[in-house]
């Protein structure tokens, strides 16, 4: 290799390490840059907090047929222990135990007079009874609810015979001749078991 070649080996060779320096040199100066300009946000402003106050809140008022207790339903559901409470017999006291007396010994009534929700009751169990005018086997449909009395729950079909009312099972079989006995009230024996059925409300 002569003399002259050896030079600009030098300057070949060298150029890359002085392209390194440079941009090393560079990057230093934009790091030392960029932390001299940072600026950290000003602090947040606290929102306003007002004052607090309290004070008791008013009474419940009642609703209407609550009769001043708060939280006890007056209202009867049918079918519950309140609504299915037996009257007191009005054979021999003459207490009329419905403001709606369309049923009684002194007065003429028919189908529509018994229609709707009655008390049931054989055996000390009392339950609901539901007398309508739908076609049934033996007559018209009737259904009872909650009733645990086997001759009570059997009751499927009712039809009126002058003022007698006439209990059915589903599938027409004579249940129990029940004859009214003061307002609102029937009163009778079954027909096959020595078991009174009184049908009231």
């Amino acid at each position: 290799m002569s003399e002259l070649e050896k030079p600009s080996g030098s300057r070949v060779a060298a150029s890359p390490v002085f392209a390194l320096a440079i941009l090393g040199g560079l990057l230093a100066g934009c790091a030392f840059r960029s932390d001299n300009n940072f600026e950290s946000p000003p602090p947040l402003t606290p929102a306003p907090v007002g004052s607090v106050s309290s004070s008791d809140l008013p009474p419940l008022q009642p609703l209407p047929g609550q009769d001043g207790v708060q939280g006890q339903e007056q209202a009867l559901v049918p079918g519950s222990p309140q609504d299915l409470q037996a009257i007191p017999d009005t054979r021999n006291t003459g207490v009329v135990a419905s403001q709606d007396v369309r049923v009684s010994p002194t007065l003429a009534f028919d189908q529509q007079a018994v229609l709707g929700l009655w008390n049931v009751a054989a055996n000390g169990d009392v339950c609901a009874l539901s007398l309508n005018l739908t076609t049934w086997t033996g007559g018209f449909r009737a259904s009872t609810r909650k009733c645990t009395e086997e001759v009570l729950t059997r009751i499927g079909a009712w039809q009126l015979s002058g003022q007698d009312l006439l209990l059915f099972d589903a599938k027409g079989s004579p249940l129990a001749r029940l004859a009214v006995s003061g307002p609102n009230r029937f009163d009778g024996m079954a027909d096959s078991i020595n078991q009174q059925i009184s049908v009231f409300r």
